[in-house]
């Protein structure tokens, strides 16, 4: 039941734009850098945009580092 909350700026008190949940099809695209560099990988924030197929896709926000990992698309 679990979903990976995108974010309106990077922190955990700023709005949800977007529940990401597992279940569905979707790209998360890392847009840059996880910031801030000098903090541990699980604690830093990243750049995302998320592709659904939807019209209003990109939904552009951030996400804990600690939940996304870098893969290449199929």
């Amino acid at each position: 039941g679990d979903v990976l909350n995108l974010r309106k700026r990077p922190n955990a008190a700023s709005r949800i734009v977007a529940a990401i949940i597992p279940s569905r099809q979707g790209i998360l695209h890392l847009d840059g850098k996880c910031r801030p560099l000098s903090a541990a990988w699980g604690s830093r924030w990243c750049p995302v945009s998320y592709y659904t197929g939807s019209p209003n896709d990109p939904v552009r926000g951030f996400v804990k580092a600690r939940f996304v990992r870098d893969v290449d698309c199929p």
